[in-house]
């Protein structure tokens, strides 16, 4: 991100350009030094200095990542939706209790692990809607361990459970 910036300052320095339309004769006849080489005659005169089509277009693209940058910082995705999640072992089983709030089947997902192996990288998406009261089976004929199980928010990407449950 830090270059972006870099990119900018450097687009918006002055260059020393010159054009052989930019030497004009002197009125006195004098030898001057240039950017042409030595000898040539005349003085140079100042053009005024523009933005070409590049530098415009670099720092709209700028423009727009920085105030995108911004809008998402202040506005954010939103919350998740506000619900209160409990989970219960049932012998080999997993079961996930809804105590309050809801959410649609296709608005989130969960992940089951064992605590001893790494994560899956795969999210399991919901079997069903959350509602307030229902008990959600997330697996079974689960061997005896401690699970850890994550439940995520689709939309906002946020965590709604982490939590650890004991099968025996």
């Amino acid at each position: 991100m830090p270059y972006i910036f870099t990119i900018a300052a450097l687009m918006l320095v002055p260059r020393r350009v010159v054009f052989l339309s930019d030497v004009q004769a002197p009125s006195e006849g004098g030898v001057m030094s240039s950017a042409l080489g030595e000898g040539v005659v005349g003085r140079l005169r100042k053009r005024p200095m523009f933005l070409g089509l590049s530098e415009v277009l670099w720092l709209s693209v700028i423009i727009i990542v920085v105030a995108s940058a911004i809008a998402y910082h202040f506005l954010g995705m939103g919350a998740p939706p506000s619900v209160e999640l409990r989970l219960v072992a049932r012998g080999d089983t997993v079961v996930l209790r809804v105590i309050e709030g809801e959410i649609p089947a296709g608005d989130w997902e969960y992940i089951l692990f064992d605590e001893g192996v790494n994560p899956p990288f795969v999210w399991t998406p919901g079997p069903r809607d959350m509602t307030s009261g229902a008990d959600i089976v997330l697996r079974s004929n689960l061997p005896p361990a401690t699970y850890r199980v994550q439940i995520r928010h689709i939309a906002t990407e946020e965590l709604l459970l982490d939590d650890r449950v004991t099968v025996s």
